[in-house]
């Protein structure tokens, strides 16, 4: 995922797994995030990388 990362992504993002199993991707601002989500589709191993912003309620700590 990292190498995916930095071949179709311009800005530097972080990424932890989720206990739920969700990728949880960082971004340094809104805009950048916002870049990203407007530059796909994107496509991983030919299957759809689906982004999604979570809403406030999200619990986006991790047990490891």
């Amino acid at each position: 995922m990292t190498k995916f990362i930095s071949s179709f992504w311009k800005h530097r993002t972080s990424f932890t797994v989720h206990d739920s199993g969700w990728l949880i991707f960082a971004f340094s601002s809104e805009l950048e995030m916002f870049e990203v989500f407007s530059g796909g589709p994107y496509f991983v191993f030919g299957r759809p990388l689906i982004l999604k912003i979570m809403p406030e309620f999200f619990d986006f700590a991790t047990s490891t």
